[in-house]
């Protein structure tokens, strides 16, 4: 199966419900030479919900080698900055992706408000 149909068969849906299979073939997309950032942040939003923020934040940043203009993937990685408590890390990734366009949820800019202001 070719990496582009392998990787339209999959509904969103599907990934958060078979994150098992969706994993493997997002890895293999990956293993076969994906240049698609989409690829990268789907597998790190399906590390993200299993826990494994660090490995969430080096397939964003991939994403982002990938595409540096992909604001989706620079605001996924505020979120598990944030998770770490990488608050100054957190911000540059909020900033960076507001100047491309992305929406950040006002409720999450409230949230690492607070936690960076204990931390300081």
């Amino acid at each position: 199966m070719a990496v582009k149909s392998m990787l339209l068969s999959f509904s969103l849906s599907e990934i958060f419900f078979n994150r098992k299979r969706a994993m493997f073939d997002f890895t293999k997309a990956i293993e076969a030479g994906s240049r698609d950032p989409q690829v990268y942040v789907n597998r790190g939003a399906i590390n993200a919900q299993k826990g494994n923020f660090t490995q969430a934040i080096s397939d964003f940043r991939k994403a982002i080698e990938i595409n540096s203009q992909y604001a989706d993937a620079y605001y996924n990685r505020a979120v598990f900055y944030y998770q770490l408590k990488e608050y100054d890390r957190a911000w540059e990734d909020v900033y960076q992706a507001e100047k491309l366009g992305a929406v950040v949820n006002a409720g999450f800019i409230n949230t690492l408000k607070q936690a960076s202001d204990k931390g300081h």
